[in-house]
C-alpha cells in the first residue's frame, strides 16, 4: 500500500473513530476462538488454522496501515 488513501475505506473508518474498536473485536475475535478451541479439547484443523492466520495477519496490516505501528 502506497500512502494514507491507498486505502479510503478503511482510512475514512479510522478517522472517524471506530478503529480502536474494530482493533479489539479483531483481538476479541482471535482470542474467543483460541479459548473456544481450548476449553473445548479442539484440536485445531486446516480451516481453524488458516482463520486465525488471516485474522492475525488483518490485524498487523490495520495496526501498520492506520495506526503507523510496525509489528513483526
Amino acid at each position: 500500500m502506497n500512502g494514507p488513501n491507498s486505502m479510503p475505506a478503511l482510512t475514512e473508518v479510522f478517522a472517524g473513530g471506530d478503529g480502536p474498536d474494530i482493533i479489539c473485536a479483531l483481538i476479541d475475535s482471535i482470542e474467543a476462538y483460541g479459548v473456544y478451541m481450548a476449553k473445548n479439547n479442539v484440536a485445531a484443523s486446516d480451516t481453524d488454522s488458516a482463520n486465525i492466520y488471516y485474522l492475525t495477519r488483518l490485524l498487523r496490516a490495520i495496526i501498520s496501515d492506520c495506526c503507523g505501528i510496525n509489528i513483526h
